[in-house]
């Protein structure tokens, strides 16, 4: 239903609403180098660990060693932005503090491979500072921007 009005304000070339737990996102048929920008708040935690909403999930991302978020799931996520961020394109994310150490590890992989470049870092952030439960409330987060570079000439040897 939001979808529809965004769609209907005129503010949006197109807004669609895609089931990110199937990768590739080819099942509403988003183009390769098509998309201007890709963002995500609020989800990589669920999103990398391949779980849907509900109480159950909400305990357990809380809870000891179901904590870590599965790092192919991350990379093959990040790889999906990528393909269909037009070059020049920014990725915007926010990461809990828990889930933080594997997907830092996989954008400094891009960084590093020139896949993208570093735009802004924040500072961590309270998540959700007025949840009752003490153990979300305390959760803390980081939002990150990245620009995704052009393509390179393939006979350059960088």
């Amino acid at each position: 239903q939001m979808a529809k009005v965004g769609n209907a304000s005129g503010s949006y070339e197109q807004l669609v609403i895609a089931d990110a737990e199937r990768i590739p996102i080819d099942a509403i048929a988003i183009e390769n180098n098509s998309l201007d920008a890709v963002l995500c708040v609020g989800t990589t935690g669920y999103l990398a660990r391949g779980l849907r909403g509900g109480q159950q999930d909400l305990a357990r991302h809380f809870d000891g060693e179901e904590l870590q978020p599965d790092r192919g799931r991350v990379n093959l996520m990040l790889e999906e932005w990528l393909r269909v961020l037009k070059p020049g394109g920014i990725v915007g994310l926010t990461v809990e503090s828990q889930f933080a150490e594997v997907w830092e590890a996989e954008q400094k992989q891009l960084v590093s491979s020139l896949q993208w470049s570093e735009l802004a870092i924040g500072d961590a952030l309270m998540f959700l500072p007025l949840h009752q439960d003490s153990r979300i409330k305390e959760t803390r987060l980081r939002y990150y921007f990245y620009q995704k570079q052009h393509a390179r000439a393939s006979w350059l040897p960088w």
